[in-house]
């Protein structure tokens, strides 16, 4: 286009660039036909335009050079500039190494739980020697570095005379078998522990009896714990049904065995003291009870004991009559 109609505001409708006001025009005496221009970018109306292909930004304005100060001259020059800002993706990439952090050992010494089964007489000893119908108390303890985490159950309890007669009197289920001998252990709520009082029985013909007993813990989160409860009511009983004991921890304990007499005699612990022998007495008193107790095999060693002697001595006797014929 000529540069006429470049100067103008505006032509056929179309705005073009009034000449750049930035700096005064000033007509140069140079001797060199270069010229430098410094055009800002929000100045001047520079034109941007983004484009797709190459991607970037174009900026484009039209450069009027004239040579004279008032009239457009055939010497006078049009240039339309267009610079191109590209645009490039470009990928940076660093390489960091990451070390897992190194593993501590952690090591806590954790003391195992431990049980206990006691047998207490009615004056609060541990006994050994009771008479039948006496009143004792079963205890069952636990010692737990985390009480407050189990539960206890107490269950499959058995008496034995010791010579392999075994009665159950507590079922898997930690109920009594017979209330007329032994009751349901009833559990502290503060404490992994269980007790109960009976009186003492013993098996016909035996003066001792030993019983043995097995603990079960579980972890009070579990379901199963939820089923042990000290409540001997038939629901409770209901519920104790469904727990497997085999899947628990389980302790068997053994008490002192028991050394029974019969209620009509009294026990070792009850008998007066002998009185002590007169001091000008030379001979040798011994003592002997008023009565005594034989199991039905003793009585029958015995009765076979002195027939034999009995046998041997006639015998003996026959003998010794015909060699002095």
């Amino acid at each position: 286009p000529s540069a006429e109609g470049l100067m103008r505001r505006k032509t056929d409708d179309v705005s073009v660039c009034p000449p750049c006001e930035c700096e005064r025009r000033k007509r140069r005496e140079i001797s060199s036909n270069q010229l430098q221009l410094t055009v800002p970018l929000d100045k001047c109306n520079i034109h941007r335009d983004r484009i797709a292909s190459p991607p970037g930004i174009r900026l484009s304005f039209v450069v009027i050079v004239s040579f004279h100060s008032s009239f457009i001259t055939r010497l006078d020059k049009a240039y339309r500039v267009q610079c191109l800002y590209s645009e490039s993706d470009r990928v940076f990439a660093a390489h960091i190494d990451v070390k897992m952090p190194q593993s501590e050992n952690i090591t806590r010494t954790v003391l195992p739980t431990s049980c206990e089964y006691k047998i207490r007489d009615s004056n609060g000893r541990e006994g050994t020697n009771v008479r039948v119908g006496e009143e004792i108390t079963h205890e069952w303890s636990c010692t737990s570095p985390y009480p407050e985490v189990y539960s206890l159950l107490v269950h499959s309890c058995t008496v034995s005379d010791g010579r392999g007669d075994r009665m159950e009197i507590i079922d898997e289920r930690g109920c009594s078998t017979d209330l007329s001998l032994i009751g349901t252990p009833s559990y502290s709520s503060s404490s992994l522990s269980a007790s109960l009082q009976s009186s003492v029985f013993k098996f016909p013909d035996r003066s001792s009896m030993d019983i043995q007993c097995s603990l079960s813990l579980c972890a009070k989160n579990g379901g199963d714990c939820e089923r042990i409860t000290s409540s001997s009511s038939p629901s409770s009983r209901l519920r104790r049904s469904s727990i497997d004991i085999s899947s628990l921890p389980t302790w068997t304990l053994h008490s002192s065995t028991l050394s029974i007499l019969d209620s009509d005699l009294p026990s070792s612990s009850h008998l007066p003291p002998p009185p002590p022998p007169p001091p000008s007495s030379s001979s040798l008193l011994i003592a002997f009870p008023s009565s005594l107790c034989l199991s039905l095999s003793s009585y029958s060693l015995l009765i076979s004991l002195t027939s034999s002697s009995l046998v041997a001595s006639f015998a003996l006797l026959i003998c010794a009559h015909k060699s002095s014929r």
